[in-house]
């Protein structure tokens, strides 16, 4: 097995260097490089291993068994590759046995571009055990895999060489027929059927197929007595048993498996990752995984290592596999990494899904929306998520401020105290909102004065007829944010001590305007403007009665 692998200098690649386990998760933002380093150790792997069999320093692009582009000097980082030292890429491996009882064997493979045409000058040293099982050419030593893999309708028989070179090249999904063929010829179907038995009970391959007769291949998947055509069965199926039979024929020590989650079901997701267990045990197969999924990658917590790549470089990060799945889940995977390169000042963490009201409302009190990122942490019951997302911006770009924005839903002002106290106690700036939400300060009865041109008691008046006519929905409102308050960390240890909601919204109709949601009302006012004043009016334009005292006191200690 692989102990530690370094990677210089690979298409985006610059750095790669870390310990391996027996199932590795490469996370990151786009561009940061992971598909690079499955490729470029494959590549490496494979380039020794033809140079190695034609016993020339040097070799023709044209016979390498795997090749990213149509033109290999430029899948070096930054420049081409040139035939002198100073352009070159570097794989390093290094073993986790150790043939001369101390030392643990580690080999380096040195491309750059030949003298001729079209060469690659490929160097490889020293030699040991562990580089001639690593760079065989008869028995090879990794799978790459990309992304989703669909099958042809139909598939004629082909030969080994025709198999092991589409292998070889991340194109075997178009001889999947052909790979199970071989694996009924070497007797080892009953061995696939019992793996994908694991995954999928009561379900086989079989191979009706006499190539005395028969034009093409056929498969059929057997389901608990129902056969059916192998090109019939689903995406999460297909995906699974096209790894399980590279594997099973071709038996690997290392499996490259680019986003193999892409377009599957969060169910088969889960599912891939049982099969992927159940290689690394059964077939004690390494595997490097890069994904998006953060299904996978809860899934996986316990059992891989997580190696967080940006800018082509490991990230040396302590975060858990739970952090990286928070800011898969909330979207927030890419713009974080820019947040760590110093792009962002300042972080506002909202519990809006739609970012619009807060960009406005900072905008209006003169934040620097050129450095400040606005990030959706969905919800008030995330609260502590946002906690966390603080944490990891403190810990990864610490001259980063970060701001949590809550909703107010209604709090009473000690509850409000202690979300401050809460939020304030991780080293991050609360903001909680004056009203029920941030669409409150735009149904402010002096800011609809200022942006209608109209008396502040005509607005008022116009408010409360409102609220008094959609009473009952803003009941219901008041009564599901307060039971959302009731089940949060505030009364988590006796929900008895929560207010009665009926003694905090009172039996007033109109209610009080504290007592209204801010979005609903903003709908109606919205809804109404015209037929209240004969005319189209943007409620959210800016007023001076939009400058908040709370979010001018938090740019002061920005600014400090």
């Amino acid at each position: 097995m692989i102990k530690h692998v370094k990677l210089e200098n690979f298409k985006n690649a610059v750095d790669f260097d870390t310990d391996l386990d027996k199932i590795n998760v490469i996370v990151g933002a786009n561009n940061s490089g992971k598909s690079s380093v499955l490729q470029g150790i494959h590549f490496n792997i494979l380039a020794e291993a033809v140079r190695r069999n034609s016993g020339r320093e040097t070799v023709s692009q044209h016979s390498l068994l795997y090749l990213p582009s149509s033109d290999f000097t430029v899948l070096r980082h930054g420049t081409p590759y040139t035939n002198y030292s100073g352009n070159t890429s570097k794989l390093t491996l290094t073993s986790d046995t150790f043939s001369d009882g101390e030392n643990a064997d580690s080999f380096s493979i040195t491309i750059s571009k030949g003298r001729n045409f079209e060469n690659i000058s490929i160097k490889c040293r020293p030699n040991n055990p562990f580089r001639q099982l690593v760079t065989s050419y008869t028995d090879l030593y990794s799978v790459y895999v990309p992304g989703l893999s669909g099958i042809p309708l139909e598939e004629k028989l082909q030969t080994k060489a025709v198999i092991r070179s589409a292998t070889a090249n991340g194109d075997a999904n178009l001889y999947l027929r052909n790979i199970l063929y071989y694996i009924k010829e070497n007797g080892d179907l009953p061995k696939l059927n019992e793996l994908i038995n694991k995954i999928f009970p009561s379900t086989s391959i079989m191979l009706p197929y006499n190539p005395e007769q028969d034009l093409n291949i056929k498969v059929t998947i057997n389901e608990n007595g129902t056969s059916l055509p192998i090109e019939l069965s689903g995406t999460g199926f297909l995906q699974i048993v096209q790894i399980m039979a590279y594997v099973l024929l071709f038996k690997p020590k290392l499996l490259l498996l680019d986003e193999p989650d892409e377009h599957l079901h969060p169910n088969n997701q889960l599912l891939l990752v049982d099969a992927l267990k159940l290689l690394a045990d059964k077939l004690n197969t390494q595997i490097i995984i890069c994904t998006h999924s953060r299904h996978m990658l809860t899934a996986l917590d316990d059992e891989a290592k997580f190696i967080w790549l940006k800018n082509g470089r490991v990230n040396q990060s302590n975060d858990s596999p739970y952090m990286y799945s928070v800011l898969m889940d909330i979207g927030a995977l890419d713009t974080f990494d820019k947040v760590i390169n110093g792009t962002y000042s300042c972080v506002f963490l909202t519990e809006d899904e739609k970012v619009k009201m807060a960009k406005r409302l900072l905008t209006y009190n003169s934040f620097n929306m050129n450095n400040t990122l606005i990030v959706p942490y969905k919800g008030c019951s995330n609260t502590e998520t946002a906690i966390q997302l603080s944490d990891f911006i403190h810990r990864s770009a610490p001259n980063c401020k970060v701001i949590i924005h809550r909703d107010r839903d209604f709090m009473t002002d000690e509850e409000v105290s202690r979300v401050n106290e809460k939020i304030s106690g991780h080293n991050t700036i609360p903001f909680v909102t004056d009203g029920s939400d941030i669409e409150a300060y735009f149904i402010d009865p002096s800011h609809l004065a200022y942006v209608i041109g109209v008396s502040r008691d005509e607005i008022i008046d116009w408010l409360n007829t409102l609220a008094s006519n959609n009473h009952v929905e803003i009941q219901e409102k008041f009564h599901n944010k307060r039971k959302e308050i009731e089940y949060s960390f505030l009364y988590r240890d006796d929900r008895t001590a929560c207010p009665s909601v009926i003694d905090l919204f009172g039996r007033t109709v109109p209610t009080a305007s504290q007592n209204r949601l801010g979005k609903f009302m903003l709908r109606k006012a919205n809804g109404d403007v015209f037929n209240k004043f004969g005319r189209s009016i943007d409620l959210l334009q800016n007023s001076p009665h939009l400058k908040i005292e709370q979010l001018q006191t938090i740019l002061r200690q920005l600014q400090a």
